[in-house]
């Protein structure tokens, strides 16, 4: 489930950088340190999910990164100015609400929420560079 949800959340994130200066790299490997999932279905029914170290995320220089968990996910990505874009094969979505918060060089605060099949998804992923 818990890859389901990650997978879900990487189809397509377009992500603006807040808090972060033009030097700041994604490049490199970074730990999954907290994974919350909330799903809001339409009928109003709460599914929650709260995880810890789930994984890593790798950003390579050519486009390129994995999603390393249970099953990997390959995504490729892209960084224009303060916009971050990363494509993961799989259903297109509609984002509604993004927030990438770099507190450092080498920690991420990551939210998003998106609508999908009538549900309304928030997840939030605390991100730590390894």
């Amino acid at each position: 489930m818990k890859t389901m949800k990650l997978v879900s959340f990487f189809a397509l994130i377009t992500v603006v950088l807040s808090a972060c200066t033009e030097e700041f790299s994604l490049v490199g490997n970074w730990n999954i340190d907290n994974f919350r999932f909330r799903s809001i279905g339409p009928g109003g029914q709460v599914t929650e999910m709260n995880d810890e170290n789930i994984g890593t995320i790798t950003f390579r220089a050519d486009g390129t990164g994995v999603v390393n968990q249970e099953v990997p996910e390959s995504f490729s990505w892209s960084k224009q100015d303060y916009i971050v874009t990363m494509t993961m094969a799989g259903d297109v979505q509609e984002i509604t609400n993004l927030n990438l918060v770099v507190v450092n060089d080498n920690f991420i605060h990551l939210g998003i929420t998106e609508k999908f099949e009538g549900f309304t998804h928030e997840v939030t992923m605390h991100l730590r560079r390894l």
